[in-house]
């Protein structure tokens, strides 16, 4: 299992921002070459793997070596946003609940990029699918995570995976608190 997430929750001053430096800290402590448990899955053996976000480029293979293994998250499309007032102790607190789209594309290059960037895609899928491996996410405000299974996208000078994933991300309005 990973480390606990140390990065501060989701808030709605850097609803982007918060979201990104969670989902790097939550893949780094699982894409970094060891053995993880994973729920009930013991010592899964993940790669180490370049982690971008948005439009970050992959470092080039001859700076770092033959093979080339990246995850890079890009935001999609904005899903539907509520807001409700909820009771905590004697404080209401508006609370927003916010769906979006994420899409992972692994990438390989190499001798064997096809079985590494399947492997990689899968390993992504299952570990965003697992609700205990993601229970750090939900306890900094990312939640329901929905990942799609991996589509092959391309396979020319190197192998590109895609995999979509579907989360609710929830936190509190800071300026909408009231006493009860």
């Amino acid at each position: 299992m990973s480390q606990p997430l140390t990065k501060p929750p989701v808030n709605e001053m850097a609803v982007a921002g918060a979201t990104l430096a969670l989902v790097q800290e939550f893949l780094a402590g699982y894409f970094d070459g060891h053995r993880h448990d994973v729920g009930g899955n013991l010592q899964v053996t993940f790669p180490k793997a370049q982690l971008l976000f948005q439009q970050s480029g992959v470092t080039p293979p001859a700076v770092a070596g033959d093979n080339t293994l990246a995850i890079t998250l890009v935001w999609g499309e904005p899903g539907r946003k509520t807001a409700a007032f909820e009771n905590f102790s004697n404080v209401r607190q508006e609370m927003v609940q916010a769906e979006v789209t994420w899409n992972f594309w692994v990438r390989a290059t190499g001798s064997n990029a096809k079985a590494e960037a399947q492997k990689c895609a899968d390993l992504l899928h299952g570990l965003l699918g697992n609700t205990a491996a993601t229970h750090p996410l939900t306890q900094r405000g990312i939640r329901r995570l929905r990942p799609r299974e991996p589509r092959p996208i391309q396979e020319t000078d190197y192998v590109l995976q895609l995999v979509t994933c579907g989360a609710l991300l929830r936190y509190a309005k800071r300026s909408q608190t009231g006493t009860i």
